[in-house]
């Protein structure tokens, strides 16, 4: 049943009335955009509903059994509005919409809700219009929960069930490591001489919450990272932890520069449908002589971490705050927003990063497709280290001795012509035979393919020609940069041969299937 305000039914009554439908659709990476059916903006609750993109719905029906309630929506592509290429590139898969209607006239009459769910299937049309399904959360249900009994392996390879790392960690300075040990450095980025900052030093408690940190799993949840070490906060609660700004490796004179910024990311879990928090940054600076640190005036930023579809599983986050000229410390807080008891919001994997002004956060493509493995035992130097990417090269770092070697499972690659069909692209072999990459996953940093991700056919070393087995949005073009890992045709043989993996195998191909039931005696 559908409750409304005293006031909205009182102008349904009304022989006219100024309804519109509105949208709010929310991406999986937490970008938000806001719609309307009208004519003309409409401003709810401080945010403005655009009718740029000329959106349009079909007839909704709602049942009281358990049949899937769906709609379809539809609209055109315009430059402010839904992109194509965000679309074709599976941006807005499983995007979370809320569907309700205000009074354009009086937002103070609250509003109507119609339906909240997720997009299904996207069409695009060349007429430059697109349609899309929006399915209620029935739908859910049809979904498996919980595992069942394969042949082949349930996990994918790099997940933390699977426990093949597909890269190695970053370089830590003032480490001990050993010889075969192997880390990623971002050579590309060495000439800024940036401070960095390592998970080992702030992961997984960031300095000292001050309350909510627990250890334990339960039957809901798993570490992201294995450790089992997880901050959790309650319903409607909060905590806090400080990091002062010298402990990440910035000088005074960086910071009174106002060039450089910090980046909180990390992994975030939310249980149920109706969890959700949010993270915030503050800048502080001494209180006085007083020991205490106060926070700074608009030097704040606060994200909110939604929950969407499907629940229960980790998801990246990533939140980042100009350091004031006057900061000493950073603040992070992380919160829930939750009316139900017993429903906690978990993080995982929490890492600082610290870059300066146009920089970039480090990702895959800042170390170059170059690995180091230790060639001797020892602790690195806890000062600035220049890497030689060189294959081959060594480079001595404290007593360790580093050698650039090629990755083991994911690569850096570079498209070298232009392709001419959707499912192939083409780049300088890369140092694997042939079959490596087959059933592996391809993933484009740059280009018109820019975060795409589709699994590969086939893979011949000779020509550096890459198959996938789904088309492209687009073709690929010279200088497109891409990720590709390894790939695993979750067989119990390819994990014994090719990952030395079986202990970590999840599969069952000694289970007895159907036709154990039906065989004839003595056969």
């Amino acid at each position: 049943m559908k409750t409304v305000t005293p006031a909205m039914a009182a102008h349904l009554k009304g022989e006219t009335t100024t309804l519109t439908t509105c949208w709010r659709i929310t991406r999986q990476d937490g970008k938000v955009f806001h719609y309307t059916e009208l004519d003309e903006d409409v401003p709810y609750l401080g945010d403005v509903y655009k009718s740029a993109s000329g959106f349009n719905k079909s007839a909704m029906k709602s049942s009281a059994n358990f049949a899937v309630d769906e709609m379809e929506v539809t609209g055109f592509l315009r430059d402010d509005g839904i992109a194509d290429d965000e679309l074709k590139n599976g941006a807005f898969d499983f995007a979370k919409v809320e569907v309700f209607m205000v009074n354009y006239e009086d937002e103070s009459m609250g509003s109507i809700k119609l339906r909240y769910g997720y997009f299904g299937e996207v069409k695009t049309v060349g007429s430059g219009a697109f349609s899309v399904e929006l399915r209620g959360l029935v739908d859910l249900l049809s979904q498996r929960v919980g595992n069942t009994y394969l042949n082949e392996c349930r996990q994918d390879l790099g997940d933390p069930k699977c426990g093949i790392k597909l890269q190695p960690d970053e370089h830590r300075p003032g480490a001990r490591y050993i010889v075969g040990q192997r880390i990623l450095f971002p050579v590309s980025l060495q000439e800024d001489n940036r401070p960095r900052v390592y998970p080992d030093n702030l992961n997984p408690e960031l300095g000292v919450w001050n309350k909510g940190y627990h250890k334990t799993e339960d039957i809901n949840m798993s570490s992201f990272s294995g450790r089992s070490k997880v901050v959790g906060v309650g319903t409607n609660d909060k905590t806090a932890a400080g990091v002062l700004l010298s402990s990440l490796g910035l000088s005074a004179s960086d910071i009174s520069s106002g060039r450089y910024k910090a980046i909180l990311s990390g992994q975030y879990y939310i249980y149920w449908q109706d969890s959700a928090g949010y993270v915030t940054i503050d800048c502080q600076k001494p209180y006085f002589n007083t020991g205490f640190y106060t926070n700074i005036e608009n030097a704040r930023v606060t994200r909110s971490i939604p929950n969407l579809i499907p629940e229960r599983r980790w998801r990246p986050f990533s939140i980042e705050i100009d350091i004031h000229p006057q900061a000493t410390r950073l603040n992070f807080t992380l919160g829930t927003n939750t009316g139900t008891v017993s429903r906690y919001l978990c993080f995982d994997e929490m890492m600082i990063t610290i870059v300066k002004e146009g920089d970039v956060a480090p990702n895959f493509a800042d170390f170059g497709g170059v690995e180091f493995e230790a060639t001797t035992t020892g602790r690195t130097s806890t000062g600035a280290v220049e890497f030689d990417p060189n294959l081959g090269a060594l480079t001595q770092d404290g007593g360790v001795i580093w050698k650039a070697v090629n990755p083991v499972y994911r690569f850096l690659g570079e498209v070298t012509v232009d392709s001419i069909r959707t499912n192939q692209v083409k780049s300088d072999p890369i140092a694997v035979a042939d079959g490596w990459f087959d059933w592996g996953v391809i993933k484009f940093l740059t280009g018109q393919n820019v975060g795409r991700a589709v699994e590969v056919m086939d893979y011949n070393h000779a020509t550096g020609e890459i198959t996938t087995a789904l088309p492209l949005p687009y073709q690929s073009k010279a200088g497109d940069l891409f990720s590709i890992q390894a790939g695993c045709n979750k067989t119990a043989s390819e994990c014994i041969n090719k990952f030395k993996n079986i202990l970590n195998f999840r599969g069952h191909p000694r289970v007895p299937g159907q036709g154990q039931y039906f065989k004839i005696a003595g056969l």
